[in-house]
């Protein structure tokens, strides 16, 4: 009794400390855990974690509908929804090419002024042929909530940011207050609407030539524009394919990244915001989603495997008993089945005991979930299935002189200790091995 309730307390005990464990899981390797301690890459990766901890990242559209107000002002939204997350740093909304373009269409226009040897710059001053247009745009109000441009106070106080584009009646201009026959107390936001396709392109190209394609990519019919007269230089006449296939905003910064979690933590908040977003797709990009997105879900990756691996464990394991004990004849075929459909649970069971204790001991011994150790944690299954479907086995295949349950694992264990003790030994030394690797993350 004393032998038994120390076994079955220790047991719990690893059980629960697994239990635990898997709560306080991290995911995740750096740069700095490729290299040995002593390298120079491991300090300066390790330097740049904690001291630095930034990342340049992008946000990209697909072939939207891009000639519709409403598509411009959710593209906006989304651009500033994206600044506004806590790992994101500040970005004004007309770095946005969307934003400057709507910007350069009306008469809040500063290119004229911007450079004033050469007048005629703004979209009012583009006149398009075919549709014996400009390249004017107008306001709407803003039913989108878009930030407002922040003014800079008469007394003398700086701003840091420009904030948005959108205005408050009291900031627009007279003409177009008149024109629109628009209200001081409303706030109005720029957009582009009813333009034709030729229209759009020839905007497009006439602001690129007066601002050079600010805030963004897009994709040229061109590689490379018309030669100049000086060798190797060329003009930004490329032709702009249009409609839009696709677009992206500038680029923007992610900060204070000091762990793993916290960048999963800006990849959620910006993906929430951005990938999530069913009635206007975009894609976020950069280093932490070309490269953290591994980590994205590897608990739930973990569990699928584990799941998976239980399940191919105890079919194996029925099997195996199932054609053992069927060839010896021994029993009746109802007893085999149920014998062996009951031994299959328990060592299922002990596969889910043992995978949960090792997962949750190696995150207390400081592993993180990755590709490796879920491999690692995955393959310990073999371990579990190789030593108690041989016990089971044994046990069930016990003669009937044995009366009770005690003897039956007298008979088993009288038999299986030794080899599973040197199963257990040569497996440790051979794992052991990895302790004297000089990466981290194999000890």
């Amino acid at each position: 009794m004393i032998s038994h309730t120390i076994i079955i307390l220790g047991a719990c005990a690893l059980f629960g400390c697994g239990v635990w464990g898997t709560t306080e899981r991290q995911v995740g390797l750096g740069l700095e855990d490729f290299y040995p301690d002593h390298h120079q890459a491991k300090v300066w990766a390790t330097k740049r974690t904690e001291a630095l901890a930034s990342w340049s990242i992008g946000i990209n559209w697909g072939a939207l509908d891009y000639d519709s107000s409403e598509t411009q002002m959710k593209m906006i939204k989304q651009f500033e929804d994206v600044v506004e997350t806590p790992h994101v740093a500040q970005v004004d909304t007309k770095r946005l090419w969307m934003a400057d373009f709507l910007i350069w269409t009306t008469r809040q226009c500063e290119e004229n002024f911007e450079k004033s040897s050469d007048a005629g710059n703004c979209g009012r001053d583009k006149f398009h042929e075919a549709s014996q247009s400009y390249c004017a745009g107008t306001w709407v109000e803003n039913v989108y909530g878009l930030k407002e441009k922040i003014f800079q106070d008469p007394l003398g106080s700086c701003e840091p940011y420009e904030g948005g584009i959108c205005r408050p009646g009291t900031e627009m201009h007279d003409e177009d207050m008149n024109d629109l026959n628009l209200a001081e107390s409303g706030v109005y936001c720029p957009v582009v609407d009813g333009w034709s396709d030729d229209k759009w392109q020839f905007c497009m190209m006439q602001w690129r030539n007066s601002t050079g394609f600010s805030g963004g990519r897009f994709i040229l019919d061109d590689d490379q524009g018309s030669p100049t007269s000086c060798s190797g230089e060329y003009n930004k006449d490329e032709q702009l394919r249009w409609p839009l296939p696709f677009s992206s905003g500038p680029t923007m910064f992610s900060f204070d990244l000091f762990s793993h979690e916290l960048t999963l933590d800006m990849m959620h908040e910006t993906r929430t915001v951005c990938d999530e977003d069913e009635e206007l797709h975009c894609w976020m990009t950069g280093i932490p989603f070309d490269y953290w997105s591994q980590y994205d879900g590897i608990f739930s990756v973990l569990v699928h495997l584990a799941g998976y691996s239980t399940l191919v464990g105890f079919c194996i394991a029925f099997l195996f008993l199932f054609a053992k004990l069927n060839l010896e004849k021994r029993h009746p075929r109802c007893k085999i089945f149920w014998g062996t459909l009951i031994g299959a649970f328990l060592i299922a069971l002990t596969i889910i005991l043992s995978l949960i204790t090792v997962v949750g001991l190696s995150v207390l011994a400081g592993v993180n979930l990755t590709g490796f150790s879920n491999m690692s944690f995955v393959l310990s299954v073999g371990f579990s299935v190789e030593y108690s479907v041989h016990i089971v086995a044994r046990w069930l295949r016990a003669g009937m002189e044995k009366k009770d349950s005690l003897e039956r694992v007298k008979h088993t264990m009288s038999f299986l200790m030794l080899p599973t003790f040197m199963s257990f030994v040569s497996s440790t030394i051979g794992v052991a091995c990895l302790a004297f690797t000089e990466f981290e993350f194999n000890q």
